[in-house]
């Protein structure tokens, strides 16, 4: 009798310990996908957050280079200007502008102006050309900028350049002049601002 209850204590031991050792093995099972998924999902988090961050830096406006080609942070010196320096270069350079655009329009000649007009007051220049539109260029003087309103372009800003001695348009690293010559050749012809200088 005794045997016999020995006989039946060591099988129940056998049959719990295989009972424990089948129910390890389930829920190892079962948690492995999980760590799968786990593993997977974070692999794809990292990609797409190191893949948009690559976009952003390609598409952002703000960054050194768009697309390779086009420099976006050109060093302003508008903000380094003192206000008397700021007031002397804009005025020198809207008052010349202002006798280029006289000077042109008296060369196209009266049959074909007679209903343009240019017009500089309080450091805002204004340039009327009928259908062809208006353009207006004016001081910004607490940003220490000249903008321009262009019926072609529409509006930009301009900081003064010290390497060019240009106002330029640190979007594109356009000056305003090029960019005046460049829109209003159809009327005043090519480089109209580059010749009256020249006179």
């Amino acid at each position: 009798f005794c045997a016999l209850l020995r006989t039946k204590a060591i099988s129940a031991v056998c049959s719990l310990q295989r009972s424990s050792t089948l129910a390890r093995r389930i829920q190892a099972q079962s948690f492995a996908p999980l760590h799968s998924f786990s593993t997977a999902k974070n692999s794809l988090y990292t990609h797409s957050t190191s893949t948009s961050s690559a976009s952003i830096r390609s598409n952002n406006p703000f960054s050194e280079r768009n697309n390779g080609s086009v420099l976006i942070h050109r060093r302003s010196l508008s903000a380094s200007l003192s206000t008397v320096e700021y007031n002397k270069l804009a005025n020198d350079w809207l008052d010349g502008v202002f006798e280029s655009f006289e000077v042109a329009v008296e060369d196209v000649g009266e049959d074909i102006s007679q209903h343009w007009d240019v017009e500089f007051s309080d450091g805002v220049l204004t340039a009327a050309f009928g259908e062809f539109g208006t353009f207006v260029i004016n001081k910004q003087t607490p940003n220490k900028q000249i903008w321009l309103s262009s019926p072609k372009s529409g509006p930009s800003r301009y900081d003064w350049e010290e390497n060019s001695q240009q106002w330029v348009y640190s979007h594109d690293g356009v000056s305003l002049k090029d960019r005046l010559e460049e829109e209003l050749a159809p009327l005043l012809g090519e480089n109209f601002i580059s010749r009256s200088e020249g006179e």
